[in-house]
């Protein structure tokens, strides 16, 4: 079986893991009340995450099951503490590649099915 690469916990909400191949992925988890700033009765249990390649040797980024289980075990240990926290994923349109994201969370998703 297949096991999570070691993360590094950078700050409050800020990851970082090295695949074997020597990707460099940095994982987070911010507070964005803001989106929901007129409904101040949940707008604090708000959150995002995201996860971005911040180093990569390569010119493409090669398959590796072990990348989605490091990033969901990065988001269930932070539901198992912050029990109250809705979060929710934000597919980063800067380089028009949000539809290839979206793909890439509902695979995981659907491959996870885990409840909270």
């Amino acid at each position: 079986m297949l096991s999570s690469y070691n993360i590094s916990h950078i700050k409050e909400g800020d990851y970082l893991f090295t695949t074997e191949s020597g990707i460099v992925y940095s994982v987070y988890l911010l507070n964005d009340s803001i989106y929901f700033d007129e409904f101040p009765e949940f707008s604090e249990e708000v959150s995002t995450f995201g996860f971005d390649i911040i180093s990569n040797p390569f010119r493409k980024t090669l398959f590796d099951p072990r990348v989605r289980i490091t990033i969901s075990n990065i988001i269930h240990n932070y539901l198992s503490v912050q029990q109250d926290k809705v979060l929710f994923f934000v597919c980063d349109s800067a380089d028009a590649r949000q539809r290839g994201r979206m793909k890439i969370f509902d695979q995981w998703y659907n491959f996870l099915k885990v409840d909270y």
